[in-house]
C-alpha cells in the first residue's frame, strides 16, 4: 500500500469543492458559475443538486492533499463505485477499466466512455484540473469520485509510452 499523502500538499476541503464546481461549470450541459465566494455548504449543495455529483464523501472528516500521480500509479486508483464503472472495471481499478476498453466489443457497449477515454489519452499534457479521490473507511485503493475518464486516459497514455500524469485531490482519514 502506497502512502501518496507523504508527497502531497495539504489543501482545504473548500478548495477541493470549489475546483470541482469550477470544472463542472465549464461543461456545456451545465450552467456557468463562479464559486469563488461560496461557503462549504453552498459548494456541496451546488455539486450535489445542480451538477448531480457525488460530493458528500468529500466533507466527511477527511484530510485533503493534492498529489501528482504518474500514469502507472493512476492505474492503481479505484474507479467510481457505482454506475457503469463497476461493470467496466472488473477488479475495480482504472487499469482494469482501460484493459476492458481495449476490447472493441466492450468499448462498443459503452461508446461514450470509450470516446472520452480515447480523447483524454490523446491529450495527456493538457490541464483539466484535479481529479477527486477518497479512501472510504481506509479502503485500498483510493476511489475516484470525479475524473474517471481523465484517469483512464492518463493511464492509457502512460501505458503507450507517453509522459503522462494526473493531479488528484486525495482525501484520507486522519
Amino acid at each position: 500500500m502506497t502512502d501518496w499523502t507523504e508527497r502531497g500538499e495539504a489543501i482545504s476541503v473548500e478548495t477541493v469543492l470549489r475546483e470541482w464546481v469550477d470544472r463542472e461549470a465549464r461543461k456545456d450541459a451545465y450552467p456557468d458559475a463562479d464559486p469563488a465566494g461560496w461557503d462549504r455548504e453552498r459548494l456541496l449543495r451546488e455539486l450535489t443538486e445542480t451538477y448531480e455529483e457525488p460530493a458528500e464523501p468529500v466533507v466527511d472528516g477527511r484530510e485533503w492533499y493534492t498529489v501528482e500521480f504518474d500514469g502507472d500509479e493512476v492505474g492503481e486508483l479505484g474507479t467510481f463505485p457505482g454506475s457503469g464503472w463497476e461493470w467496466l472495471a472488473e477488479d475495480g481499478t482504472v487499469a482494469s477499466a482501460v484493459e476492458r476498453l481495449d476490447d472493441e466489443s466492450v468499448a462498443g457497449e459503452v461508446p461514450d466512455a470509450a470516446e472520452k477515454v480515447a480523447w483524454f489519452a490523446e491529450h495527456p499534457g493538457r490541464e483539466f484540473g484535479a481529479a477527486v479521490a477518497w479512501q472510504p473507511d481506509g479502503e485500498w485503493p483510493p476511489r475516484l469520485l470525479d475524473g474517471n475518464h481523465r484517469a483512464c486516459g492518463t493511464y492509457r497514455a502512460a501505458r503507450s509510452g507517453e509522459d503522462a500524469s494526473l493531479t488528484v485531490h486525495l482525501g484520507v482519514e486522519p
